[in-house]
């Protein structure tokens, strides 16, 4: 079975139940995206941004132990190096879910630089 919702501060979550048991958490940011500096360090956007993904993930009872795939969404390629090692910092040295980088002209929220769409394995 298939649930969608919106969640106050990021996109759509999708609960797929039964065997499959996935979270596809979209639209993860900084955390407080409305105020989001575009001059902030990217170090500063990605701290913000795990930190939500942490609290979501949280909210359904999942670490981030659970995340087995992540698209990042980033503004400037030249930053994925500095992306990476803020959430290789922040989750540990042996986070290593499938990760994918898109560049984006934009993101949905002016002034954001990074943001993450996320399945977890319940």
């Amino acid at each position: 079975m298939i649930e969608p919702m919106m969640i106050e501060g990021h996109g759509p979550v999708v609960v797929v139940g039964g065997p499959a048991g996935l979270v596809f958490l979209s639209g993860i940011g900084p955390a407080h995206a409305a105020d989001a500096d575009p001059a902030a360090a990217i170090e500063l956007q990605v701290e913000q941004t795990a930190g939500r993904l942490e609290e979501v993930l949280a909210e359904r009872d999942l670490a981030w132990t659970n995340v087995a795939k992540v698209i990042v969404y980033l503004t400037d390629n030249s930053e994925l190096d500095a992306v990476m090692s803020g959430l290789r910092l922040r989750f540990g040295s042996t986070w290593s879910p499938a990760v994918t980088f898109v560049q984006v002209d934009n993101l949905p929220v002016r002034g954001v630089r990074v943001q993450l769409d996320v399945v977890a394995a319940a």
